[in-house]
């Protein structure tokens, strides 16, 4: 069994949902290696800014309020 094998039975395996058993290292043997090591460190960002009601929220509230009209002008109709 030949590491073609070997790497096409991780990737069906991968496929089907299970973890294959532990990932190889590939290194060239000829060309150049680049590797990036050093010091990680905590990026702190800029605070965001949300929306006390959401796009979705107000859309709904509009509608809602336009329906209110609607059946109040309706009701007024009916009685006249």
């Amino acid at each position: 069994m030949g590491p073609e094998t070997n790497q096409e039975n991780d990737t069906e395996r991968a496929r089907d949902g299970g973890a294959p058993a532990a990932l190889q290292e590939v290194l060239p043997k000829t060309g150049l290696v680049f590797s990036e090591r050093g010091n990680l460190s905590e990026i702190l960002c800029k605070p965001k800014i949300l929306p006390l009601k959401s796009a979705t929220l107000l859309r709904m509230e509009d509608l809602d309020q336009k329906a209110r009209e609607l059946a109040q002008m309706q009701a007024k109709g009916a009685m006249s």
